[in-house]
């Protein structure tokens, strides 16, 4: 695994490769590995309370957008503690409406998503759900809940996706749970614009439709999953799980939406930074790119900057990959 990756939760390696290549990478280029670490460090910081840019000079932007958002949404997972401790769940109070997932009996690889109300009764080593169903068979059944047996449950208060739904995202959650430790799909179904992708839409959908994400499994079989879905994009404010949103450099929704972090792919995208809310922002750019403009802009960042030392996480290379130039901008 590249050396980049150190600092995330992983467990296991995974490679990247054209639809139409024969054989899937088993591990990352550097500058993949890079990308990644960039929008996972970038998403991380969103939580200190600070504001930052990130500004990255590449040879060129083509699929570097796409691995950023991976990057965000890896970190998405790990902050994301939908799941309920057991402590939490007994501290809800009777009337509470949860959400439940519990192993199918008939099947080991599926699991039940269901909804209910916490009953009255209960004790500390026990508690029930009564079920909220459409189905005549199951609606009001009581589900015991033994402390004993929590961990076969996900219970959360995030809604579970409809089953049409849920099957469109196994896939997906396939992908994130065999390579992330402790990953607990509500953690997926909780994402709610993650991350902010402003670029040209066509152009963007262009680059990461034919490149695919590998994982080996048992038997040194890969399985291959699209880029493209792994990163859940959308521009619709309404959809569900929406893990990246789109947009474009002249939408108006810039001036209200709001993400832990914004990507602006491309000179176009950075002239709407006045209008980006989220606390931290990774600005893409290739090294034909930068001209007059862009440099008077970075010096305007670079007057702004506050004079605190950025600790970087420990166990990554010193200089990033060849080709790359990376200057941070501290806003506080």
């Amino acid at each position: 695994m590249t050396e980049w990756l150190r600092p995330l939760s992983l467990q296991k390696r995974f490679g990247v490769a054209l639809t139409e290549s024969l054989n899937m990478e088993s591990s990352l280029p550097d500058w993949v590995g890079f990308l990644i670490w960039a929008g996972w460090w970038m998403n991380k910081r969103s939580s200190e309370n600070e504001r930052a840019v990130l500004v990255l000079l590449l040879p060129t932007r083509i699929c570097c957008p796409a691995f950023c958002c991976l990057g965000a949404l890896l970190r998405s997972i790990e902050k994301k503690a939908t799941i309920l401790s057991w402590n939490q769940f007994v501290e809800l109070p009777a009337g509470s409406k949860v959400c439940l997932r519990y192993p199918d009996p008939r099947s080991r690889l599926r699991k039940i998503a269901v909804e209910g109300i916490i009953c009255e009764e209960g004790s500390k080593a026990e508690r029930k759900i009564k079920i909220l169903s459409k189905n005549k068979r199951f609606n009001e059944l009581i589900q015991s809940v033994l402390q004993a047996r929590f961990d076969d449950y996900e219970i959360t208060t995030v809604p579970p996706p409809s089953c049409q739904l849920d099957k469109k995202l196994s896939n997906i959650i396939m992908f994130y749970k065999s390579i992330m430790k402790d990953f607990k799909a509500a953690s997926v179904f909780s994402w709610s614009r993650e991350c902010l992708l402003v670029t040209r839409l066509a152009g963007w959908k262009n680059e990461v439709e034919n490149v695919n994400v590998s994982v080996q499994g048992a038997s040194e079989k890969h399985y291959s999953y699209g880029l493209q879905d792994l990163l859940m994009p959308s521009h619709d404010l309404n959809a569900e799980y929406s893990g990246t949103f789109l947009s474009t450099p002249k939408a108006d929704i810039l001036n209200y939406i709001n993400s832990p972090l914004a990507i602006l792919n491309g000179p176009e995208a950075i002239k709407s930074w006045d209008r980006i809310k989220s606390s931290n922002v990774i600005m893409l750019l290739d090294h034909l790119e930068y001209d007059e403009t862009i440099e008077n802009f970075l010096a305007l960042l670079s007057d702004a900057r506050s004079n605190r030392i950025v600790d970087l996480p420990e166990g990554i290379p010193e200089n990033p990959p060849s080709g790359v130039e990376m200057v941070l901008f501290d806003l506080g």
